[in-house]
């Protein structure tokens, strides 16, 4: 369950990093972009598997139980259903984020007027 619960928001953090990492290398490649958009696809399906995997221990346990009893199973329970919704909620930001690789060219130069302070 603890795989369920730290790898989207590990994954995520991880898919941000090699997509800075990585922007420069796919910019000075023909079509380079491709790497990005990899990375942004595998990290999207890992965040999905490991919402599955959460999903799958929800059913193991059963998804409805008796209330009364703090036990096991309703931890077990608990944690399921926190790793699920933040499988789907990371799931969309890479999704997002994913988006946005296609809609804005990662390559694009920066504007330069002689207003901008770097300029």
């Amino acid at each position: 369950m603890w795989v369920a619960l730290s790898a989207p928001p590990l994954v995520w953090f991880a898919a941000q990093n090699a997509g800075y990492f990585f922007v420069s290398w796919a910019c000075a490649r023909l079509n380079g972009e491709g790497m990005l958009h990899g990375i942004a696809a595998v990290s999207t399906l890992l965040c999905i598997g490991a919402g599955l995997l959460a999903w799958s221990e929800l059913r193991r346990v059963g998804a409805r139980g008796a209330d009364e009893h703090d036990g096991p199973e309703q931890r077990m329970r608990f944690l399921a259903r926190i790793a699920i919704a933040g499988a789907i909620i990371f799931s969309l930001i890479l999704i997002v984020q994913w988006i946005a690789i296609g809609i804005q060219d990662p390559c694009m130069p920066y504007p330069r007027s002689p207003f901008t302070p770097d300029a």
